[in-house]
């Protein structure tokens, strides 16, 4: 499941990607692109539930899954994890970044 914002509600002469009226930018963004945009420094908010994780697999992903994305032009510069290891009673959420290029592969923080 995926929760996203369609600005451009039932128009869909607007296409769902892009620097367009259906989406938002970061106030940060060029000029050009806030005035493109539907809108700048949007904000959802959603509550959600983790039943189950993956218990297999590769040592990296036992436990883990991603509740969360925000997508760019062409990649998605943040992704937000939930991962719930055997012996932890909660788990706990973190977020992975995709740096620049030439700037080495993800990191997370938690």
């Amino acid at each position: 499941m995926e929760l996203r914002e369609m600005l451009r509600g039932t128009n869909t002469s607007i296409k769902t990607q892009g620097v367009n009226k259906n989406n938002w930018v970061f106030g940060s963004a060029p000029t050009v692109d806030i005035n493109a945009a539907a809108s700048f420094d949007g904000e959802m908010s959603a509550t959600l539930a983790v039943n189950y994780v993956t218990t297999t697999g590769d040592d990296s992903q036992i436990g883990r899954v991603i509740v969360g994305q925000i997508h760019a032009n062409d990649d998605e510069p943040i992704r937000l994890y939930y991962r719930k290891l055997k012996d932890n009673a909660l788990g706990g959420i973190y977020f992975a970044h995709e740096p620049m290029d030439g700037f080495g592969s993800e990191h997370g923080t938690i």
